[in-house]
């Protein structure tokens, strides 16, 4: 939990070949330059291979069409970002 009161999962995706898909590489490497890498308290990973998993849980719990989003918990709401740089503007910045 961050000093704020909030946690950060971020939903990552893992391709059949167990690489990760091309956005979220994006989105790690924006967050580490960014000096944001540290923010995120939980990564899941959302492994197509295993449906069952708790990544593909939250896609499916939030309907998520593509990963990475983030999930932004806080005072026992929660919020769903698909945009990395909106997340970044809205709960970051």
């Amino acid at each position: 939990m961050s000093q704020d009161g909030k946690t950060i999962t971020f939903v990552k995706k893992v391709l059949e070949d167990g690489s990760d898909c091309p956005k979220c590489r994006q989105v790690v490497e924006l967050l580490e330059k960014a000096g944001f890498a540290n923010s995120v308290d939980r990564t899941v990973i959302a492994d197509v291979k295993n449906p069952s998993g708790e990544g593909m849980k939250l896609v499916k719990l939030w309907g998520m069409k593509r990963a990475p989003f983030f999930i932004v918990e806080h005072n026992g709401s929660q919020k769903v970002y698909q945009s990395a740089l909106e997340f970044i503007k809205k709960e970051l910045a």
